[in-house]
């Protein structure tokens, strides 16, 4: 698991830097003995509408270690899912439709307006 975490990051972070030049990105990681929590979201532009490479790398990995992806089109919608499926790995967007990442990070860690 703790491999699969390792690439997922790498990949992302490839991915911010392909296609978002200059965008802050960050990571967090939480690892107890239940599981490992993985959140990577960064301030680009945002998905272009088509999925490339990484991102399916990113889901396979994912699997292969036992975790179940999902993708969501907007904030909202993530905080949606995470209700529903309890992920251990968040991979989001800083901009996205309706409810930004940011807003969304909150909700999920139960800040101020969640």
């Amino acid at each position: 698991m703790e491999l699969a975490a390792y690439r997922i990051v790498q990949e992302a972070l490839t991915n911010a830097r392909r296609h978002a030049p200059g965008a802050a990105v960050d990571v967090e990681l939480r690892y107890t003995s239940e599981a490992l929590e993985l959140v990577i979201s960064d301030d680009g532009p945002g998905p272009s509408g088509a999925e490339g490479h990484g991102l399916t790398g990113m889901r396979e990995r994912a699997l292969a270690a036992g975790g179940e992806p999902g993708t969501a089109q907007d904030g909202a919608e993530v905080v949606r899912m995470c209700a529903e499926l309890k992920p251990d790995v968040v991979l989001m967007d800083i901009r996205m439709p309706v409810m930004d990442g940011i807003e969304a990070t909150r909700r999920l860690e139960g800040g101020p307006g969640s």
